[in-house]
């Protein structure tokens, strides 16, 4: 009886910390820990404005930086 009291209780700890871990990796996917603004905000001489080249350069990009494959740092 103990033995199965024991397993069930590490087979919970098990999903737990797995579950933790997706959580986790989740949010490390929404907020890039190493994002550097600056060095692509100096790639644009004009301002961030519709129709401007950073705008544009955004929009292209944005379904790239979606799936994590875009100018940023992943």
């Amino acid at each position: 009886m103990v033995a199965i009291i024991v397993l069930l209780l590490l087979a919970g700890a098990l999903f737990f910390f797995k579950f933790l871990m997706s959580f986790t990796i989740k949010n490390q996917i929404r907020y890039p820990p190493t994002q550097n603004c600056t060095d692509i905000g100096a790639m644009f001489n004009d301002n961030i404005t519709v129709g401007s080249d950073y705008y544009e350069y955004a929009k292209r990009d944005s379904k790239f930086a979606e799936a994590g494959q875009g100018t940023g740092i992943y």
